[in-house]
């Protein structure tokens, strides 16, 4: 996925980024494969900050940002998300790199909070865009409504409830694929051999198309890796809320498998 959002970042947003991350391996994982990204397309990272979980404060960290830095890849998570955009805004001010963050930085926070006013107008990676816009299909407003959230993807019963949108489809994709392997495999019973026809005609499946069952968007599916192949999305917050102006193709995030699971043995 890192993969597809960068030839995006790198040809729109600039070619030299310095990335700030969480110090442990989710963190690790953005560093190395935008790294292996950038230089496929014709990016370099120039400088890698690393944040220990227990930091606090992070004015030290910007001022090892170098000044030729065009894109600010920030991964930050956690209760110290307010005080790092607010300490990003003092040091930087108007004269900022442009800004590009991973939701999960602020899944759960209402972009309209006091402190978060300096990301207007920077660019957010969204696996499933949190604001409902004009276009929103129906069958996505129907998924908000079976799962009690507003437009701004909070509760509807609760206005500061705000939840995690962007992952949330998760689960319910997940529960529809069970469901559609159960009904088509003939799985009856949990013995050995109806778990073996579930499985075997899960990773005969090539996709899942858009919908009611995967609001998310299609999804192409490798039996090889049980791994699925989906949209994603860059949001531009706007007015204190995101809006999207990008979405990656599938084959953007797709890469050979290393293993082939349907060979291995029940």
């Amino acid at each position: 996925q890192v993969t597809a959002m960068s030839s995006w970042v790198l040809d729109k947003l600039g070619k030299k980024v310095t990335m700030i991350y969480p110090d442990y391996a989710f963190g690790y994982d953005h560093r190395d494969f935008f790294t292996q990204a950038a230089k496929k397309h014709g990016g370099q990272v120039i400088e890698r900050l690393a944040i220990p979980p227990t930091e606090s404060s992070f004015t030290k960290y910007f001022a090892r940002v170098p000044k030729e830095t065009e894109v600010l890849y920030h991964v930050m998570v956690g209760p110290g998300v307010l005080t790092f955009v607010k300490e990003m805004g003092e040091h930087f001010g108007k004269r900022r790199p442009q800004i590009f963050g991973f939701i999960d930085s602020l899944e759960g926070v209402n972009l309209a909070a006091p402190g978060l006013e300096y990301l207007e107008n920077t660019y957010f990676w969204e696996a499933f865009p949190r604001y409902a816009e004009a276009n929103t299909p129906a069958h996505v407003q129907d998924y908000r409504k079976r799962v009690g959230v507003n437009e701004s993807g909070a509760s509807v019963n609760d206005p500061k409830d705000v939840s995690t949108y962007s992952h949330m489809f998760g689960c319910w994709e997940t529960l529809h694929v069970i469901k559609q392997a159960v009904e088509k495999s003939g799985y009856k019973d949990p013995t050995p051999a109806d778990y073996r026809k579930l499985i075997e005609y899960l990773e005969s499946v090539k996709e899942f198309p858009e919908g009611p069952a995967h609001p998310q968007g299609r999804k192409v599916f490798d039996g090889r890796l049980h791994q699925c192949y989906g949209h994603q999305y860059v949001s531009r917050v706007e007015g204190k809320k995101l809006k999207t102006v990008h979405r990656t193709s599938i084959e953007d995030s797709r890469y050979e498998p290393e293993a082939d699971y349907t060979k291995q043995s029940f």
